[in-house]
């Protein structure tokens, strides 16, 4: 039931008055959330600005799933690409240094390799997965949003007796 009232609601927010930007940001936010490591201070700064920031939730609930599950997969990756940038590097040495000094960034767990990687990885991606997703938005609405409601298997859903509890139920929350 959790998971239809998910679907509902992103199905909701792409076709809602919601603009692809704010659909986009959220699904960027939770992509930041998802890469980086759970257990640790940055993975905080993606939740506060969902809060603050008028972006829409499912899409980061939907980008926090979809990119925790990438994140899981490629670690080995972020841990190459922050030892990387941590020690073959040497240019940048002064600057880990004083970005360990900095109360705030000491706790962001900058000198742990995996967490470093995922950071600027989801810093490097963000462009990217921002425009990504603003056009796959429109495209949904202009086009696959139509096609998605004249489906059989929509009208099947829309027809049974647990989507019109489901709806019951939704309208009275």
């Amino acid at each position: 039931m959790i998971w239809l009232k998910f679907f509902s609601k992103l199905l909701k927010a792409l076709q809602s008055g919601n603009t692809p930007k704010q659909l986009s940001a959220g699904f960027v936010l939770g992509m930041f959330f998802g890469i980086t490591p759970f257990l640790s201070l940055f993975s905080i700064i993606p939740i506060i600005m969902t809060i603050i920031l008028n972006v829409n939730i499912s899409m980061f609930i939907l980008g926090s799933l979809i990119c925790g599950l990438i994140g899981y997969i490629f670690d080995p990756v972020f841990h190459h690409f922050g030892y990387f940038l941590l020690m073959d590097l040497p240019g940048l040495e002064s600057f880990w240094i004083a970005c360990g000094n900095i109360p705030f960034l000491s706790l962001m767990r900058l000198n742990n390799t995996t967490n470093l990687g995922s950071i600027i990885t989801s810093f490097i991606l963000s462009v990217p997965i921002y425009f990504a997703t603003i056009f796959l938005v429109k495209k949904y609405r202009t086009s696959i949003g139509e096609k998605v409601n004249k489906m059989k298997i929509t009208k099947i859903i829309k027809g049974s007796k647990l989507y019109s509890i489901y709806q019951k139920i939704n309208i009275g929350s």
